[in-house]
């Protein structure tokens, strides 16, 4: 876990602008003008996982291409223009965190009720990640023990989170830029019980543990979507510096009946 010693913040902000890129503007993120980081063509095993319902049990149907989330996916620059950033006081290294090189990975949709409120949500996880340049290791997406929150709090209309270090996480955020927002209250996943959730309701700019999206049983978690909800981004959990992380894990969504 990294020590700090003194924090500071420079995160910029602007108003929606039209920017140019690359590619097509289908995938366009309305908040910032800039292109998500796209899907791959990676594919995960059990991603349909069974979700149990009243009437028996039920498969959730495929909601988003497979992707992949690399270490350095920095959930506070969900719906970010590429000109924000954070900067940390740690004790080496890059201590700025640009949108440009750590934005989170934006989902793009199959279909429209993938992201309507109330629409419920199962995620489906795996991989492995290192914290820290040349530092080995095989973190899963339950992440590596240790809980922490985020160095800086709360920042860019996103909530500060209490989760497991390197850990996937996810955040809903609306149409418009999200750090014009008051970001709401921090969610704790400090314990094992609150990490087995079977159902979560967060909140947009309310980031949450999603780990391998599984109960320690192996049951599928249902996350329902969050009234005005417009785009979902999945990222890694980090005190702060996500820079230096290294790996990705790769990810599937899927939508329950």
């Amino acid at each position: 876990m990294k020590i700090f010693y003194a924090l500071l913040v420079t995160a910029t902000t602007i108003a929606c602008s039209e920017q140019k890129f690359k590619g097509s503007t289908a995938n366009k993120n309305p908040a910032s003008g800039k292109p998500p980081r796209t899907e791959s063509n990676a594919t995960i095993e059990n991603s349909q996982t069974p979700v149990n319902a009243e009437d028996g049990v039920v498969k959730a149907q495929k909601c988003s291409a497979d992707y992949q989330i690399p270490g350095s996916a920095n959930p506070y620059f969900a719906g970010s223009p590429s000109s924000a950033k954070l900067t940390y006081s740690f004790h080496s290294g890059n201590n700025t965190d640009p949108a440009s090189t750590t934005a989170p990975v934006q989902i793009v949709p199959l279909n429209d009720l993938c992201l309507k409120a109330a629409s419920k949500l199962t995620f489906a996880t795996t991989g492995s990640l290192s914290h820290g340049a040349g530092t080995a290791g095989a973190l899963t997406p339950e992440g590596n023990g240790t809980i922490t929150g985020h160095a800086l709090g709360a920042q860019l209309g996103k909530s500060d989170l209490v989760a497991p270090f390197i850990s996937v996480v996810a955040v809903f955020i609306g149409k418009d830029d999200p750090s014009t927002q008051s970001p709401p209250v921090a969610l704790d996943f400090s314990t094992a019980q609150a990490r087995n959730y079977k159902s979560l309701e967060p909140k947009l700019g309310q980031i949450f543990f999603v780990g391998d999206g599984k109960t320690d049983a192996g049951e599928a978690q249902v996350i329902v979507v969050p009234p005005e909800s417009a785009q979902l981004y999945m990222a890694v959990w980090d005190t702060g510096q996500w820079n230096n992380n290294a790996g990705s894990m790769v990810g599937a969504i899927n939508l329950v009946p």
